[in-house]
């Protein structure tokens, strides 16, 4: 692990409306406030329309 590296433990809620490349490329853009970057990764799952609970919590080394 290096030092500004993400971890994301999150709900299927998630993973059931978008796509792991998809989660990889907000990552991608994600600024370096995890808080931020967890709302940005809810939204887009809610966005879809998803009918589960998302849950959502990243971690910045």
């Amino acid at each position: 692990r290096n030092r500004g590296d993400l971890i994301i433990l999150c709900t299927d809620g998630l993973t059931g409306e978008l796509a792991d490349n998809e989660i990889q490329q907000q990552l991608a853009q994600a600024t370096h406030d995890p808080e931020h970057t967890a709302q940005l990764l809810v939204r887009c799952a809610v966005d879809r329309g998803g009918n589960d609970n998302v849950s959502v919590v990243v971690l910045q080394l």
